[in-house]
């Protein structure tokens, strides 16, 4: 009898806590549900920043675009003949797309005409790694045309607030130049 007892105590126990074991399991199932659903929504979700990054650089690509072919109108109207200056800012984008070097900025200075030559300076913001920087560099200072990086500052690319890095792998730098072209008359 005293068996017969204790396991009518266990199944009391049993049928009490049953109700807690069933709500355990339920909990236990939505978590894993929410977490599938979840991951799910997170690839998306990353997926579409992904392209809405890549579209804001295209945007900002294109305003320098037009902001360096508006700078070169007014260098026409005001008589200076860019043919010199669109031959190398081709060639540097050219050298730039080769080595992985994203081009932020160029800013065309005024020219300068001696009696034997005409020197052409412009400014060049840019960004990539370390490795590239370097071979970019020694490209432009290789052009056919006579080409000098006249001064060229540096700084890792998370020192700027608000500014990222062109890719997450390897030292990315931010660099300021300033480049001289020189024509022989």
């Amino acid at each position: 009898m005293d068996t017969l007892k204790q396991d009518f105590n266990i199944g009391e126990a049993l049928a009490k806590h049953k109700d807690y074991v069933i709500i355990g399991v339920a909990v236990v199932v939505s978590l894993i549900i929410s977490k599938v659903i979840y991951g799910n929504q997170m690839k998306e979700y990353d997926r579409l920043k992904g392209e809405i990054t890549v579209e804001q650089e295209k945007g900002q690509a294109l305003d320098r675009i037009v902001k360096v072919s508006n700078q070169v109108k007014e260098m026409k109207k005001t008589g200076w003949d860019t043919t010199e200056f669109d031959a190398i800012g081709r060639r540097i984008g050219e050298l730039a797309r080769k080595r992985g070097v994203k081009i932020q900025n160029v800013d065309p200075a005024d020219r300068v005409v001696e009696p034997n030559f005409i020197r052409i300076p412009f400014k060049v913001n840019a960004e990539g790694k370390t490795e590239d920087l370097t071979r970019f560099i020694r490209d432009v200072e290789t052009l056919p045309m006579l080409t000098r990086v006249q001064r060229i500052t540096m700084e890792p690319a998370g020192s700027v607030p608000g500014e990222k890095a062109a890719s997450g792998q390897g030292a990315v730098l931010l660099v300021d130049m300033t480049i001289i072209a020189y024509y022989f008359k």
